[in-house]
């Protein structure tokens, strides 16, 4: 029995209780933004989103309690959103001496600041501890590992000993976990596909304003997308078979088909502006990184062609579309199918 603390009580902090609760003993910890729904956990009323409860020998703790919740801890998860990384990481460092992995269950990319280098968040992790960080891709529903429902987990990590210890806390007879060293790989894959599952989104949104199917057009989009991720993950370190397992290719396939930046996707090709949907629908309570994911990925692209953006829009023309969308409302359809031929020449 492993002593495990899971930071963040949202969809994927609580939705993993299911694969290590009833072996492990488990702590819950809620960010100050997760303030309500620790209210509701603590009284064992169900996850307001996952409609699931909290088992009951698990321990929910709030925002004031991290301490306690990081106390002799052997297995630490971070399950935040991209924004609250590094601010958690940071104060987490000082209570991390028993821990012998640090899982990061969160999903993007981060910039410290203007002209700050992008990072990955195994890389923000290295500025506060020396634990061995073990990165989690894959495609991942929450609300389907909260119930149980068969998933499969890539677990990344430089340490091997980190990858077989998680492997054997967290694999259960339906939570399955792959491992790999290519801890970029997973990475990058995870948070990049949030951008380019924008394009189906778009797509099926276009369909649906027009009632005319783009089923040609949304397929012709899959390779492209494929080469694009590989190209750029190989240039930034990453293995391209990586991206053709379940931590690109199956984390693409799942978000494009029903994840929060596929529904953002959906809102501006129906015809609303990039900012407006965005705003739409954080007012409802959805988070989406895509656009965010979009511009980060583009100055990594950036990067890798020398600051060349005809560069960029020569090898990634996908990524630049997308980012002319997001920042300068260019027409989704036209803008899609440009890259597609672009691709092809």
């Amino acid at each position: 029995m492993a002593r495990i603390a899971i930071l963040g009580a949202g969809d994927m902090g609580t939705a993993v209780l299911t694969p290590l609760a009833g072996r492990h003993e488990v702590r819950l910890w809620g960010s100050a933004h997760d303030a309500a729904i620790v209210a509701t956990l603590q009284a064992r009323e169900p996850h307001p989103r996952l409609g699931v409860s909290v088992p009951e020998t698990v321990r929910v703790l709030p925002a004031s309690r991290l301490g306690e919740a990081l106390d002799r801890a052997e297995i630490v998860v971070l399950a935040v959103s991209s924004q609250g990384v590094r601010p958690v990481m940071q104060q987490s460092a000082p209570f991390l001496a028993q821990a012998r992995a640090f899982v990061i269950l969160s999903k993007g990319l981060e910039q410290a600041g203007s002209g700050a280098p992008v990072q990955r968040f195994s890389e923000v992790a290295a500025e506060y501890t020396s634990v061995p960080v073990v990165a989690v891709g894959g495609p991942g529903i929450a609300r389907e590992v909260a119930l149980g429902i068969p998933t499969v987990a890539v677990f990344g990590s430089a340490s091997r000993e980190a990858l077989q210890v998680t492997q054997g806390v967290f694999g259960t007879p339906t939570y399955l976990v792959e491992t790999t060293t290519d801890i970029a790989g997973v990475e990058l894959a995870a948070a990049l596909k949030n951008a380019f599952a924008l394009s189906f989104g778009m797509v099926d949104g276009a369909a649906t304003a027009n009632q005319q199917p783009h089923a040609n057009l949304r397929a012709a989009l899959l390779p492209r997308v494929m080469a694009e991720l590989r190209n750029l993950v190989a240039a930034l370190g990453g293995q391209p078979e990586t991206v053709d397992g379940q931590a690109g290719l199956g984390d693409l396939q799942v978000t494009a088909t029903t994840g929060r930046n596929r529904l953002l996707g959906e809102r501006i090709g129906a015809g609303a502006a990039a900012a407006d949907a965005v705003q739409d629908l954080s007012a409802a309570g959805i988070t989406t990184e895509g656009f965010a994911v979009t511009s980060l990925g583009y100055q990594l692209a950036r990067g890798v062609c020398e600051g060349d953006d005809a560069a960029v829009r020569r090898r990634f023309p996908l990524l630049a579309g997308l980012q002319r969308i997001a920042t300068a409302d260019a027409p989704p359809l036209a803008t899609l199918w440009d890259a597609v031929r672009a691709g092809e020449g």
